[in-house]
């Protein structure tokens, strides 16, 4: 009885549930990736379970790879080669199965009797002179020659030539045992010898090694499967592996090679290859050149995202190859390159959606002022750190632009009048972003005349607003949902009554530093906002009464209170016991009474990340 009682408290109730209704709810939390992470560390079980959900990939530290290799004569191609292998394996292990590869070394692979090495090795005889059967490497495990049974197998890779060679080749070693006579012998299997047991006389046929597992068949279907991976954060790979990764992975669709500082345009010939490729990023890769893009314009015609963000070796032409051979652009991201106005006419004639010119200081109002054309199916335009336009080029780029939904001219130039009017025709703008740019008042309330509210304003670390000026510009947009006035020093209780009165929608806050609001402000926000869902108050005069009546945001996940130096234990209690959602807690330099911390702590069952630096 008591052993039926331990049985039933140690059964998993996962057990019952099939495997789409766990991987059914497994797809609930993709969005939250510490409740993943929660659930796979609570047992080997849900580990599995989950390692089996798994679909992505990001690698993070390809050297630990070579470490454990142990092996100076392994050649570097074929460390590349089995690399690419490793990633596809890692991205979908429910097709390969893969048991505890993290502790098994990558030559030596050690048998499992749930066939996860299975491997079919046909045998001939010294006797017979012909193949009498097969043996199946899984110790212990009944033979078709005879009572021979399989004791141990190993199998390495192995390279074939020096240190630029990347071919290899399998070995096999077995060791077998006759169950009548009790003889031991080893059977051996190379690129081109084998080995006889002199005890059992039989042989490996070099010829007849078939992989039928299901582990080969799972590896053939990775690669065929993988269509995403993220290498922006890896290293010690070049073009040899990405050759071999894309001619093995053929229905990639996306590839990340982002902070690629050492890739050449031997790398991006190699990337050619992938024909199926939708979306690259490049960003960081400075070796790249105008040669380079060329080879990726010419072999992938289906990119539709392409990010060249610091590559400093791209010019004109090669952005000129590009619109010509992939029409299909529809996200261009072209930040800090030395181009001019000469590769803007072709760039303009693909139907982009969002286009990035982020610190393009080759572009000047006289460069825009000579277009013929707009991009009309624009959506998203960013211009931050373009210092050597005005309204006037702006104006003549976004002409005839009818679809412009976000617009980011972040430190750029002043926000004026003239700026504001060549922006007022836009009725479908729904978010501006103005941070860093001198802001004067007449331009503000420029802004504020637009036929049609805004949903996102930006106005972080902008000198020049004052409270006249945003107090009419948000009585006019009243449908602002997310709003960033950080650093605005010259606000006061009156804007922020402007704010919470007007705009009684708002689901985002940041006001970082506004010295001059006093604490009686803040209390506004939960009389009046409670849709809040993100709030930064860093660096304010925010006491507990302000915390008390934002406790009434029952949506708020991001909380911010970094020196804010009127809070105490009080304050945060109401926080804790009020709002069930807040995941995110800054309260950097605060002084926290850690009784009274674990108390709202433990109440916060969501909170995942509490920032108590120097607390």
């Amino acid at each position: 009885m008591k052993t039926n009682k331990k049985t039933t408290s140690n059964c998993n109730p996962f057990d019952f549930l099939t495997e789409e209704i766990i991987f059914t709810i497994l797809d609930y939390l993709n969005d939250d990736p510490f409740s993943k992470k929660s659930f796979s560390l609570t047992c080997k079980a849900l580990y599995s379970i989950e390692s089996h959900h798994r679909k992505t990939l990001k690698p993070l530290r390809a050297e630990l790879l070579s470490r454990t290799l142990h092996r100076d004569w392994i050649s570097m191609g074929f460390l590349e080669s089995l690399f690419t292998l490793l990633l596809v394996l890692e991205s979908q292990p429910h097709l390969g199965h893969l048991p505890y590869l993290s502790s098994c070394h990558p030559y030596h692979l050690p048998l499992t009797q749930d066939g996860g090495w299975d491997v079919s090795c046909k045998l001939k005889s010294e006797d017979n002179e012909g193949e009498v059967g097969k043996i199946s490497p899984v110790a212990g495990e009944s033979s078709s020659v005879g009572d021979i049974t399989c004791v141990s197998m190993d199998m390495s890779c192995v390279s074939k030539g020096d240190a630029t060679d990347s071919s290899s080749f399998v070995g096999v070693s077995m060791v077998v045992e006759d169950g009548d006579s009790g003889s031991m012998g080893v059977l051996c299997l190379g690129e081109s010898t084998t080995s006889w047991s002199p005890s059992l006389s039989l042989q490996l046929s070099s010829l007849s090694l078939a992989i039928d597992s299901r582990w080969w068949m799972g590896c053939m279907l990775c690669l065929i499967a993988l269509c995403s991976i993220n290498l922006s954060r890896s290293r010690f790979f070049t073009n040899i592996g990405l050759s071999s990764l894309v001619s093995s992975c053929f229905n990639l669709v996306e590839i990340d090679l982002s902070n690629g500082v050492e890739l050449n345009d031997l790398a991006a010939a190699a990337i050619a290859e992938a024909k199926n490729l939708e979306k690259l990023w490049l960003s960081r890769c400075k070796l790249i050149t105008d040669m380079g893009i060329g080879c990726v314009a010419v072999g992938c015609r289906k990119l539709r995202l392409i990010c060249l963000k610091w590559c400093l070796k791209v010019s004109d032409l090669g952005l000129q190859l590009l619109a010509l051979k992939c029409k299909e652009i529809r996200s261009l991201d072209l930040s800090y390159l030395q181009i001019t106005e000469k590769c803007l006419p072709s760039i303009l004639q693909l139907q982009h959606e969002d286009l990035v010119l982020e610190g393009c200081l080759g572009i000047d109002d006289n460069a825009l002022s000579t277009l013929q054309q707009s991009c009309k199916s624009l959506k998203t335009l960013n211009m931050s750190n373009c210092h050597n336009h005005s309204h006037v080029g702006l104006s003549s780029l976004i002409n005839g632009v009818e679809n412009l939904r976000e617009l980011t001219l972040a430190y750029g130039p002043a926000i004026t009048e003239d700026l504001a009017k060549c922006l007022h025709t836009f009725s479908g703008l729904r978010s501006v972003k103005f941070d860093g740019c001198l802001v004067k008042c007449s331009g503000v309330r420029a802004i504020g005349r637009w036929p049609r509210s805004l949903k996102e304003l930006s106005f972080s670390k902008c000198s020049g607003v004052e409270d006249d000026s945003l107090s009419f510009l948000v009585r006019a947009h009243k449908e602002l949902t997310k709003l960033d006035i950080t650093c605005c020093r010259k606000i006061t209780y009156d804007s922020v009554d402007s704010i919470t009165s007007s705009c009684r929608s708002l689901t985002s806050v940041r006001m970082e530093s506004c010295s001059l609001v006093p604490k009686e402000a803040f209390v506004l926000f939960g009389q009046r906002c409670e849709l809040i869902e993100e709030l930064d108050v860093t660096d304010s005069k925010i006491d507990d009464e302000g915390l008390k009546s934002i406790s009434r945001c029952s949506k708020l996940s991001s909380l911010k209170l970094g020196i804010c130096l009127n809070i105490t234990d009080d304050g945060l209690k109401h926080i804790g016991s009020r709002c069930s959602k807040l995941k995110e807690l800054d309260l950097y330099r605060f002084c926290l009474n850690f009784q009274c911390h674990w108390e709202w702590e433990y109440r916060i069952f969501g909170l995942k990340s509490s920032h108590l630096f120097l607390c």
